[in-house]
């Protein structure tokens, strides 16, 4: 679950940046040019091309999801040995 929920914030992401870059190409011919190129399309053309995120998550959230979930399983297994103690006690 962890996994998912990190590979698809990322993908939202990165859908909502392209649709935002898309609404300033007036013409809808994918290319950007003339008055279609302002300073919000160049913010939002940076946005797009240095989002490293979406393409990298799918390596980084295995390790992350990975790391939390071995912490969780830990943690379950030792609150399961102190409820089995205190029950035999």
């Amino acid at each position: 679950m962890i996994y998912l929920i990190l590979v698809g914030g990322a993908a939202y992401s990165d859908i909502s940046s392209k649709l935002a870059l898309q609404q300033f190409d007036l013409n809808g011919d994918g290319f950007f040019n003339g008055n279609e190129i302002t300073s919000e399309q160049k913010t939002a053309m940076t946005n797009v091309i240095s989002d490293t995120s979406s393409t990298l998550v799918i390596f980084t959230g295995l390790i992350f999801s990975g790391m939390i979930s071995v912490l969780i399983f830990i943690t379950g297994k030792i609150y399961e040995y102190i409820k089995l103690k205190k029950g035999s006690a």
